[in-house]
């Protein structure tokens, strides 16, 4: 059985071979340094041969090297630094760092790792880009140099991208799948130094998290040598990502993977602040304005709400509030946007403390939880009886 992924590759290999094949552009590129870029003749015959070279019309094999490059980040994010601390290593601009310095990077959050040669992350090497299987980005080494390497306060920079077609096509592979899967490429992001520790072990590395950010409209005949735009994140939101591509990669979920709400979203309509409040009214009178039913219908016949009082209106939860009370790691998500939909008393009451079947949860996650009506209709649910 194909995966969401095997699909996604699929549709990635498909859509590009053919808008190569029919609407490349041939011509010159420039790429690389900003102040010796490097101009490259590209033709649709030489970019699709190397396009195929890395993206292979078999799926299976492209989701089983991609799946093997995200897990092989996964090991190497206990070692991570956070942005802050990552962004100050960044502006140190020297190669080499004091121990005064390396404290005070500590202190943000950072780490340092000795450089080992079994490890092509922690070793020195000049290459700018590490590549997994020959395939996907893994990783990218900064080096202060002549080219556009600033750093904003969020993390966000640009990234130029080797002056060779086929590593032009791994940044843009990248945007792809960011595109396709809704989910953020991951790469990590390396700097080292030269700190004497002992002997001949004279050099630190430390690695930061960083995610691809699509800035513009993705077109592969204007974009094919632009540099990457990437954003250094924290190790939780590298997890985030990697969990997200896994759960597309389960045959046995046929759901789509949502994104993760926002934190404040998720607080601000929890169920104890939507419950019996101003925000819980929207939410029940948006629904009421675009022709939702109760999904449950058990005793209703999937009544609209339109037809019921406000107060005749609840807030399921698909995994009950007394059940998460039998197992505290639960406490904290119960409550979240994402476990509660909406529903008619009668049938919310008729639940008790179960869990809705497996007919009723597939209705829900088809209509939507409160958390899919929020990411799709947030706007529109605020504005509802605005004056």
């Amino acid at each position: 059985m194909n995966t969401k992924v095997d699909q996604l590759f699929q549709k990635i290999y498909n859509e590009t071979t053919q808008y190569i094949d029919s609407n490349f552009i041939d011509g010159d590129r420039n790429v690389g340094k900003l102040n010796s870029a490097k101009k490259i003749t590209l033709s649709k015959e030489i970019v699709s041969r190397s396009f195929r070279q890395i993206i292979k019309k078999d799926s299976k094999k492209n989701t089983s090297d991609f799946i093997d490059c995200i897990n092989s980040i996964r090991k190497y994010l206990p070692f991570c630094s956070s942005p802050k601390a990552f962004k100050t290593a960044w502006e140190l601009r020297t190669k080499t760092i004091s121990i005064n310095d390396s404290e005070e990077i500590v202190k943000l959050g950072g780490q340092f790792i000795p450089e080992n040669d079994n490890s092509r992350i922690f070793r020195i090497e000049m290459q700018g880009n590490l590549y997994h299987n020959k395939r996907f980005m893994k990783a990218v080494r900064h080096s202060e140099g002549n080219y556009d390497d600033k750093l904003d306060d969020l993390g966000n920079f640009t990234y130029e991208p080797p002056e060779n077609l086929s590593g032009m096509l791994r940044y843009r592979l990248s945007e792809m799948i960011t595109l396709n899967f809704n989910i953020p490429y991951l790469v990590l992001v390396i700097i080292w130094f030269e700190y004497d520790i002992e002997g001949s072990l004279n050099q630190i590395f430390t690695i930061c998290p960083a995610k691809v950010k699509l800035n513009s409209k993705f077109d592969l005949n204007k974009n094919i040598s632009n540099p990457i735009h990437l954003q250094l994140i924290e190790r939780n939101e590298a997890y985030s990502i990697i969990n997200r591509f896994e759960s597309l990669n389960d045959s046995d979920l046929n759901l789509s993977v949502r994104d993760q709400l926002p934190e404040n979203l998720a607080r601000e309509y929890s169920y104890d602040k939507i419950c019996n409040s101003k925000k819980g009214k929207k939410i029940k009178d948006w629904a009421k304005q675009n022709g939702k039913k109760c999904v449950d219908g058990t005793i209703c016949n999937n009544v609209d709400f339109k037809d019921l009082r406000n107060s005749d209106i609840a807030f399921g939860h698909i995994i009950s509030q007394n059940w998460s009370k039998s197992f505290s790691y639960l406490l904290s998500k119960v409550n979240h946007p994402d476990n509660l939909y909406l529903t008619c008393k009668k049938c919310n009451s008729s639940l008790n403390d179960n869990f809705p079947n497996n007919v009723l949860k597939g209705k829900i996650y088809s209509e939507g939880t409160i958390g899919d009506w929020l990411r799709n209709n947030k706007a529109a649910i605020e504005s509802v009886n605005k004056s």
